[in-house]
């Protein structure tokens, strides 16, 4: 379980990390899709950044502090690498790659240790916190003849888990919102609120409802899990309409908080809950600025033929951070992949 909360776009639950020798505390998010571990370094905190930037960014990794630190030249002669991930939202980012203990959990937690696990030091800003990949699939460096097997592979082969199985829940923390005569109110009270939990090797059954809704895998790997979402209803306090005209397929991946959407779907957002949307010159990510607090009662909902899952509008009224650029720009949609993950 985690009560941790980071991120500078919303109050997500973090994880923690042990890596090195001698161990250093990160706070790192998971990533469905990702299969290795990255953690932020001191480069990623500036003369720009504020005082206590590595706090805000889960703490940082002194690789030059660890014994046990080996850098990764699989591919000489250098061990930097493209982080990939996301890369089709047009996220960017590279790290110095290597191998390097890392254990789960704070120290003194007891918690699973492997040595020469794939770790990469970042200092981009795209991925404001490290992350901890769950993806069991193997890191390709060279050719996909020379695998380098995930920390979920490596649990496994070394009978800590029975499985590469994981299931996860991320925190969700409702605001209640109140409107003075001079200005709008976000009174932080937790309603609604859930405790962050990741299980490795299986599942908590506390957190299950049994069901016979079931999906296939996607045929591609890197898309593995994925849903097609074939309508989106928006309903607000006066009118219902109709945010998705075709079917489209989703990637579930906790990595990023946003739900992506086509541009006709976002400009329904826009119209039913009075926001605003600009796109900045050269970019294909759109920000939301809400103009007026609508009731929690709001809400949008995806159908499919197999499940339709209801939001609430005040789920999706996120905080942004500081710490993000003014040149970031930010996809409305609910905390999305992050927050649903089951």
């Amino acid at each position: 379980m985690s009560v941790l909360r980071d991120g500078n776009d919303g109050p997500w639950s973090s994880f923690t990390l042990q890596i090195g020798t001698p161990p250093q505390d990160v706070k790192v998010f998971i990533s469905t899709a990702g299969t290795q571990t990255w953690v932020v370094v001191p480069e990623g905190c500036g003369s720009s950044d504020p005082s206590n930037c590595p706090a805000l960014r889960g703490g940082e990794f002194a690789l030059n502090q660890s014994s046990t630190w080996v850098s990764n030249l699989i591919d000489p002669p250098s061990n930097i690498y493209d982080l990939y991930v996301e890369s089709n939202l047009g996220y960017t980012g590279s790290g110095e790659y290597g191998f390097e203990t890392i254990t789960l959990g704070w120290q003194g937690s007891d918690g699973p240790s492997l040595k020469n696990q794939t770790i990469a030091g970042t200092a981009t800003e795209e991925f404001y916190l490290g992350v901890f990949g769950i993806n069991p699939r193997p890191s390709n460096f060279t050719t996909f003849d020379d695998p380098v097997p995930s920390y979920m592979e490596n649990l496994r082969d070394q009978s800590l888990i029975p499985s590469t199985s994981w299931a996860t829940r991320q925190e969700i923390r409702i605001v209640s919102q109140k409107e003075s005569s001079k200005s709008t109110i976000a009174n932080c009270t937790g309603l609604g609120q859930t405790l962050g939990s990741l299980t490795l090797g299986g599942y908590d059954a506390s957190k299950f409802v049994p069901n016979d809704i079931s999906w296939a895998f996607n045929q591609r790997d890197i898309r593995d899990i994925s849903i097609d979402v074939s309508q989106i209803t928006i309903t607000s306090s006066n009118s219902t309409s109709s945010a998705l005209q075709t079917t489209i397929s989703l990637l579930i991946d906790s990595t990023v908080s946003h739900i992506w959407l086509p541009l006709e779907s976002c400009t329904e957002f826009e119209k039913a809950f009075n926001l605003t949307c600009r796109a900045p010159i050269g970019s294909n990510r759109f920000e939301f600025y809400k103009s007026s607090i609508r009731s929690e009662s709001d809400k949008y909902s995806t159908n499919s033929n197999i499940r339709r899952i209801p939001v609430t509008y005040i789920t999706c009224d996120n905080v942004i951070n500081k710490s993000i650029k003014k040149n970031r720009t930010i996809l409305v949609g609910p905390p999305g992949m992050r927050s649903t993950i089951t």
